[in-house]
């Protein structure tokens, strides 16, 4: 969703939950510019250590990101260079869209 709405972009200290956890506002909007180019969020091990998700964006019928459909699971089974997963998770999304 932070990517998406740049209005909502947080402006005090990050806290650090894992060693892999983003705390640097310069980096994190680096990767909120990824997150749009790419059309998914990814995550690893930022927030408990042995976990990952990722994450789609679901939109209203005007385009406009009203929510996202996410995965989570281990490190291990759940990254985005699985086409098959990312693709589960997309058409999941599109199924949704215009529905919220």
């Amino acid at each position: 969703m932070l990517a998406h709405h740049p209005q909502h972009r947080p402006e005090c200290e990050l806290r650090r939950l894992t060693e892999h956890t983003i705390v640097d506002h310069g980096r994190l909007e680096e990767e909120l510019r990824s997150v749009v180019r790419s059309g998914y969020a990814y995550e690893r091990q930022e927030t408990r250590l042995g976990r990952a998700a990722l994450a789609v964006p679901i939109r209203d019928s005007s385009a406009f990101v009203v929510g996202g459909l996410y995965l989570q699971g281990s490190d291990e089974r759940v990254r985005p260079e699985d086409p098959g997963l990312l693709r589960f998770v997309v058409e999941g999304a599109t199924r949704l869209t215009g529905r919220l």
